[in-house]
């Protein structure tokens, strides 16, 4: 079917097309109704007006659309069309007609003549590749257009692309991208100087620098940070375990309801599955895949000839060590002990000598003849009565638990005190969850994660009462018992807290100064990082030389797999800044090697590097042009003045639509 679809797709690509352009634009409206005066606009777009039939077409063309897909390639397409959609399509292209029609292009009419005949299928044109005027009209009835409207989409379609091929003809592949590109690919080695600023020296620094902070200091920092240090909402609940154990342990399983289950499933069930005794000729592809094929077919042509000889042959052409001097005999065995191909063809052997057709799998090439085949039987119901037995009663102890507990949390929704009544009765203890936050879920099979979940509203709406399960198939019934409202706690019982973190507020500060100064210095003074690390008493290292694709030798252990971000430096003055939990990195660009092995590239070397790098620049430029056309419809949205005229009316329209 997938296939079927590719090729209709190709055959009828133009057609495709015009259903996702064509009938979706809004462009054959705004010709229907640019010269009626009388459609009542819905909206304004920079002052162009939306009218009803204008939403209404554009509504109507998608649905049309997703119709027709759904009738050429019979897939479940959703057919309807939300009026959100339908408006915010006739927006877009109204600001994209605007666009045109500023513009003032004309389309001359032998442009427009061979732009319709492209738009149509072959299945439209005649054997001279001219237009079938009895298929055209055809084809239009079905669109419900005349061929003005037709000719006057097309038009305007042509003007629209050569607005959005300036946009894209505007995209330019800057220098540094390309000298980026071309050094990837002709193999340049770089080394580079790396400086380590490490968080724990810096806390130690602010700490030294700060000494003991002041009370009104930690407690202005409190003030303007209050929220940081809210404690959430936390719950508990009481709750009641319907054990699968338990119930197992009191449910009864009589003869009737064992044989009548016996019967029902003892052939998908109780099966001895089907033996097999093969022999086998492995051809191994080692020695080479034409070699390997020549050789299997050679063997397979004798064996085919002279099946009672198959033990012979395959002493004589086997590669599989182990049952080559065993004329290819395999041990009895099942399925789902083999390799599927191998399998495959096994199962349709029925007759002992039968010959499988030459077959290829993981190992090589493979010839099997079937020696003996056991078929599958049903194993009594003496053999497997304990299994019964199981499955019945895990079937009604799934079955009980679950209207047990469903009843039970019923009643606990109405009256929370029916949790009590039922422990009383059933001699269960009733446990309690400790009191929890959002925070507590680091073990999600817990029953007080599982509750919690429920109870704080992590798994959607939180609900006060309730059953939760297990992968054991247990039930925990319950009610919450419990609940602490978030607040923020009170400046003495959080000071140690505040003091931790204005002192990380102040290293991160200290260590971002520290950053900008090292920068400076490189950029504005010329200084290397060895003799700025020696200055401010950092660590510093130098990495050995390294392709892109390569990890950093020598580096911090930090930094080794950040090389390509690394090859973006191109320059000496310009700095690197890296972070890897909570320490920094500046990496900075020592020096070049140019690859030796290019030296030796003859014509045609130096022909394919140039096609590659040549290749990676066309693909970026064709995924640049595609981002540029995208910003440049999204910008004209956002400076768009759009006004609904008539919200009722549009409502109106929708309600219809729906």
């Amino acid at each position: 079917m997938i296939i079927k679809m590719r090729k209709d797709v190709r055959k009828l690509n133009t057609i495709w097309w015009i259903v996702l352009i064509g009938l979706a634009a809004p462009s054959i409206a705004y010709f229907r109704s640019s010269g009626s005066g009388k459609q009542q606009a819905i909206a304004k777009i920079n002052g162009n007006p939306i009218t009803i039939g204008d939403y209404q077409k554009v509504f109507d063309d998608l649905q049309r659309q997703r119709q027709w897909m759904k009738e050429k390639f019979g897939f479940a397409f959703e057919t309807n069309v939300s009026p959100k959609e339908a408006f915010s399509r006739s927006v877009s292209e109204n600001i994209l007609n605007s666009v045109a029609g500023e513009i003032g292009i004309k389309v001359h009419h032998d442009i427009l003549g061979e732009r319709v005949t492209k738009m149509l299928s072959d299945d439209i044109l005649d054997e001279n590749g001219q237009i079938n005027l009895t298929r055209y009209r055809s084809f239009l009835e079905y669109l419900k257009m005349t061929p003005k409207e037709f000719e006057d989409m097309a038009s305007f379609n042509i003007s629209r692309k050569i607005v959005n091929d300036a946009v894209e003809g505007s995209a330019i592949i800057p220098a540094r991208r390309q000298s980026m590109v071309a050094t990837k690919h002709m193999g340049l080695k770089k080394k580079f100087e790396i400086v380590k600023l490490d968080r724990e020296n810096f806390e130690k620094r602010v700490e030294k620098e700060k000494g003991e902070i002041p009370k009104e200091e930690l407690r202005e920092y409190f003030d303007a940070h209050k929220e940081d240090y809210r404690l959430p909402e936390r719950k508990q609940a009481d709750f009641v375990l319907l054990s699968k154990e338990d119930f197992l342990k009191k449910v009864e399983v009589d003869d009737e309801a064992i044989e009548r289950f016996y019967e029902r499933n003892k052939s998908r069930l109780f099966k001895n599955p089907a033996r097999f005794t093969v022999r086998r000729i492995l051809i191994d592809k080692g020695a080479g895949y034409g070699e390997a094929r020549e050789r299997a077919q050679k063997a397979y042509g004798e064996v085919k000839a002279a099946p009672e000889k198959f033990a012979a042959i395959a002493k004589k052409y086997s590669d599989d060590k182990e049952t080559k001097k065993k004329g290819g005999l395999l041990p009895e065995f099942v399925r789902g002990t083999h390799g599927e191909n191998f399998e495959k063809a096994i199962v349709k052997l029925k007759e002992p000598g039968e010959i499988a057709p030459l077959f290829e799998d993981a190992d090589g090439y493979d010839i099997v003849q079937l020696e003996k085949r056991v078929s599958a039987t049903e194993k009594p119901l003496e053999l497997v009565r304990n299994d019964v037995i199981e499955k019945l009663r895990d079937r009604k102890v799934s079955a009980e638990i679950k209207r047990e507990a469903t009843m039970l949390s019923k009643k606990v929704q109405k009256e929370p005190e029916a949790l009590k009544a039922f422990a009383d009765q059933n001699k269960v203890k009733i446990q309690t969850t400790k009191m929890m936050s959002e925070k507590d879920f680091a073990f999600p099979e817990t029953a007080d994660a599982l509750i919690s979940e429920i109870i704080l509203g992590k798994k959607g709406r939180k609900r006060s009462s309730g059953f939760v399960t297990d992968k054991k198939d247990n039930f925990y019934i319950f009610s919450v018992s419990g609940t602490e409202e978030s607040k923020i706690p009170p400046f003495n019982a959080v000071r140690h807290n505040i003091e931790t973190s204005l002192m990380s507020t102040e290293t991160r500060k200290a260590i971002k100064k520290e950053i900008k100064d090292i920068r400076r210095e490189v950029i504005a003074d010329g200084k290397n990082l060895k003799d700025i690390a020696e200055a401010r008493g950092l660590e510093y290292k130098v990495s050995d030389f390294v392709k892109e694709s390569e990890d950093m030798p020598g580096a911090f252990e930090e930094v080794k797999q950040t090389t390509s971000k690394a090859f973006n430096l191109v320059a000496s003055n310009s700095v690197l800044k890296h972070k890897s939990g909570n320490d920094y990195f500046l990496i900075r660009l020592l020096e070049k090697q140019a690859n030796e092995e290019l030296k030796d590239l003859d014509a045609d070397g130096q022909k394919e590097l140039d096609s590659k790098i040549k290749e990676e620049l066309l693909e970026e430029h064709e995924s640049l042009k595609s981002a540029l056309a995208d910003s440049f419809i999204a910008s004209l949205r956002r400076r768009a003045k759009i006004e609904i005229l008539e919200p009722s009316l549009l409502q109106e329209k929708n309600k219809e639509a729906e």
